[in-house]
């Protein structure tokens, strides 16, 4: 299954090596409507059409740029302003006020470089913030900035909404009969894995050839990290962390020792679960996304 990206992004994307477009934007407007196999009719040509690129996109890059699938710029926007807040708590408040990660649930805080999402690495330079569907876990908000718990429901919900859209559109994509057309709607209500994690990279003094991605990021859908390329400039990764300013947030890298090269924002590695909804700060237009490509070489 492929990663879905959306917040202000060109419409292509540039390869490490300056070639020029690679990932597909794809508009998913004909799922909005309350027509074809939204309402459990037969699909629409555009419905059809759609599914088709959603697929081509999955068979070889495994990412795209997704458009009008539900989502507002007023809605995201919302939400960023509400994690900056959050991650501009002082380390003492993050440390011993907010819920601390709790593997089992998967929700909670992850202090700065206490994830390592490529094993062969150093902890990863970021902090996150997890919640879960409030029908699963019961999501501890103490110590967030006020009206951080009402955005972060409100913005999970719309996201629930696009995503069961999107998992039309993939079933679709799949072929699969009209009686299974909400097959993965289904198995997400019974093991619902989903994960809204909002995340901060802070502001790093990179060495020469390295790539500063930025500094936040929001997941839905599934687990989401970033990743910066090694300084010879021959990293790989799947996702990125969006844009912010300097110094925001109680943590800061300014320099790395020969121990600590390899240490990236976020390793190398790939998403578990069905989508990832990938949303970055506009500072940067996405700057700090890389994937891998089949072929060899990164986007």
């Amino acid at each position: 299954a492929g990663s879905s990206q959306r917040r202000r992004m060109p419409e292509t994307a540039s390869t490490a090596g300056g070639d020029s477009p690679q990932l597909s934007t794809v508009d998913f407007s004909p799922f909005l409507l309350n027509q074809g196999c939204v309402v459990g009719d037969e699909p629409t040509a555009a419905q059809l059409h759609t599914a088709s690129q959603i697929n081509a996109a999955c068979m070889t890059d495994g990412f795209l740029y997704l458009t009008d699938f539900g989502v507002t710029d007023a809605d995201v926007d919302e939400a960023f302003v509400q994690a900056k807040r959050l991650f501009a708590l002082s380390d003492d408040v993050k440390g011993g006020a907010l819920k601390p990660y709790a593997p089992f649930t998967n929700t909670g805080f992850s202090k700065f470089a206490s994830e390592a999402a490529n094993s062969k690495r150093p902890p990863d330079l970021k902090e996150a913030f997890n919640i879960r569907s409030r029908e699963v876990h019961a999501n501890d908000y103490n110590g967030t900035p006020e009206g951080f718990d009402a955005t972060a429901e409100r913005f999970w919900d719309t996201l629930q909404t696009a995503s069961r859209r999107i998992f039309l559109a993939i079933a679709l994509a799949l072929r699969l009969p009209p009686a299974d057309s909400r097959f993965f709607e289904k198995a997400f209500v019974t093991w619902n894995q989903c994960t809204l994690r909002f995340l901060h990279y802070p502001p790093c003094d990179f060495e020469a050839g390295a790539s500063d991605g930025g500094d936040l990021s929001l997941a839905g859908g599934s687990l989401l990290s970033a990743i910066q390329p090694l300084a010879d400039g021959h990293g790989e990764a799947d996702l990125d962390g969006g844009g912010g300013e300097e110094g925001e947030g109680g943590t800061a890298v300014n320099e790395r020792s020969a121990a600590t090269k390899a240490q990236l924002r976020i390793g190398e590695h790939t998403d578990f679960g069905l989508i990832t909804l990938l949303f970055h700060d506009s500072a940067t237009s996405g700057e700090g996304l890389q994937v891998k490509k089949a072929e060899g070489g990164a986007v």
